[in-house]
């Protein structure tokens, strides 16, 4: 529940072969993807989000969560969280969004669902970090606006996409993780010749 939000999420543990993944077959990729995590032999990940927002957004006898009041609840957002690292893959995200729209009737619904995100747990556990200062649903909408204005649609991951300003702008941003690669890149600029100038060595012609 994040204000008038609120993020329905899937948890995915399937893992992916390596041929879906890091072959040339992207048949073969979208085929896994549909089964692990759209419609295999029951309702995936996909499915299971649009039955549950439809089943609770209805207009005429929705569903309720016990203990959870969604009356006040305004827009809705679908999370898939792969295990697999699939998940920030990028054009995984767009996929799966085309799926959960398909089938997808709008006009029942009293609340506003926005297009479906997903996310690998290595990007969640990164996003734990900016969440002491920002709710999760106002940096997915902010990642959907850089996506949509870019006319991509969803296609970059959530941390390849440079534009959002939730997390551009955060403090949270790992300060000693961010110190050491900007030290690491200054090094390997200086090694390849790539900075002409540096306060510990002397100046070298690019």
């Amino acid at each position: 529940m994040c204000g008038d939000s609120a993020a329905f999420i899937e948890f995915k543990g399937a893992t992916f072969t390596a041929n879906a993944k890091y072959g040339n077959d992207p048949a073969l990729l979208r085929s896994e993807l549909d089964r692990k995590l759209v419609m295999g032999d029951k309702p995936q990940a996909v499915e299971q989000l649009r039955r549950s927002i439809q089943a609770v957004s209805r207009s005429i006898n929705p569903e309720r969560i016990r203990g959870l009041d969604l009356s006040r609840i305004a827009t809705i957002f679908p999370l898939v969280i792969t295990r697999d690292d699939v998940g920030s893959t990028v054009g995984v995200n767009a996929f799966l969004n085309c799926r959960f729209q398909e089938g997808f009737n709008r006009k029942e619904m009293v609340k506003t669902v926005t297009p479906l995100f997903c996310i690998s747990s290595g990007d969640l556990e990164r996003l734990t970090n900016y969440l002491a200062e920002a709710k999760l649903t106002d940096i997915l909408e902010a990642h959907y606006r850089v996506c949509r204005g870019r006319g991509n649609y969803l296609s970059e991951p959530l941390f390849a996409t440079e534009g959002n300003k939730m997390l551009d702008n955060s403090r949270a941003k790992p300060g000693i993780l961010t110190a050491v690669w900007e030290n690491v890149g200054k090094k390997m600029a200086q090694h390849l010749g790539l900075n002409p100038k540096d306060e510990n060595s002397e100046e070298r012609p690019i």
